[in-house]
């Protein structure tokens, strides 16, 4: 990511006590309080403001703006004239949990634009009050995108991030990167970004920013599904055949964890990383649902 390239933190506006908590983490130690829905949906259509010139005098006027994923303009009436239209099951904004952090790089630039300019933004430019907003932009201290070493809660999300890549250059300072654990801690921080290492700086960017609330969203996820996999091979519903994963009972592949004769628990940790991704979210549901009827037979 581009030292230069924005990142905009968004939070739901109307947040409060529900009296629900999350499935999964009643009377456990993970135990999470609900104050927003899981998944909110933000309208890809809507207004922004602008400036017109009337004689003499500017004015503000209303211009309708519309967001289409891989579309470079949010201009809805320049995106009618190159006849682009918009895809219900694609083009849509999810805030998971309250939140959301777009970078504004790449394919992403447009999704910056849409939700910056718009009166969703409780933030947005002239936006009038009668319009009713859904969001904000949440002002973060300046200072906490600083490495502040002794700041104990900042430099333990700034080690779980970078845990997520290694160097294997020393020249030309290239760098491999875990995508699945990546790609599974964008998802469950709301991060739109666009290449891997945008996806890293991002995170990375939030780590500094909201430590605390960070670390905790991403250990509690991880931990919760590192013991179900844990759980699941001493209920025999998985086993590994070498480094391959499959449900006992079927037989049926689950994921190839890769290469060399790995340890049991790095098998483990392997098949957690896969099951958190947007690929493995399936299996990770049918995983839970074998622990449960494995479960079940044990008390019968």
């Amino acid at each position: 990511m581009s030292a230069k390239a924005p990142v905009m933190y968004l939070e739901l506006i109307e947040k409060r006590n529900s009296g629900f908590v999350k499935n999964g983490t009643d009377g456990t130690a993970f135990h999470e309080e609900l104050n927003c829905p899981n998944l909110r949906w933000i309208p890809n259509s809507g207004f922004k403001a602008i400036m017109e010139k009337h004689g003499d005098a500017d004015v503000v006027a209303f211009k309708e703006i519309r967001w289409v994923k891989n579309c470079s303009t949010i201009d809805k009436n320049e995106q009618d004239q190159r006849n682009i239209k918009p895809n219900r099951v694609e083009d849509k904004i999810p805030f998971e949990k309250g939140f959301a952090t777009v970078v504004r790089e790449g394919s992403t630039i447009s999704l910056y634009d849409y939700l910056n300019d718009v009166f969703y933004n409780k933030d947005s430019l002239n936006r009038p009050e009668t319009a009713d907003a859904i969001y904000r932009v949440m002002q973060l201290d300046k200072q906490a995108e600083e490495i502040d070493e002794s700041d104990i809660e900042m430099a333990d999300a700034i080690k779980l991030v970078a845990s997520l890549r290694t160097q294997v250059g020393t020249k030309d300072k290239s760098y491999k990167y875990n995508e699945e654990r990546l790609d599974a801690m964008c998802a469950i921080c709301n991060v739109y970004a666009d290449s891997t290492a945008t996806k890293f700086h991002a995170l990375m960017s939030l780590a500094k920013a909201r430590s605390k609330w960070f670390v905790d969203l991403v250990v509690k996820f991880e931990q919760t599904i590192l013991t179900e996999v844990t759980h699941a091979a001493e209920l025999e519903v998985i086993r590994f055949d070498g480094n391959t994963a499959l449900y006992t009972n079927e037989d049926k592949v689950i994921k190839n964890l890769g290469t060399g004769n790995l340890a049991k628990d790095t098998k483990i940790e392997k098949l957690s990383d896969f099951l958190k991704t947007k690929e493995g979210n399936p299996h990770l549901t049918e995983l839970r649902a074998k622990i449960q009827v494995a479960k079940e037979n044990i008390q019968k």
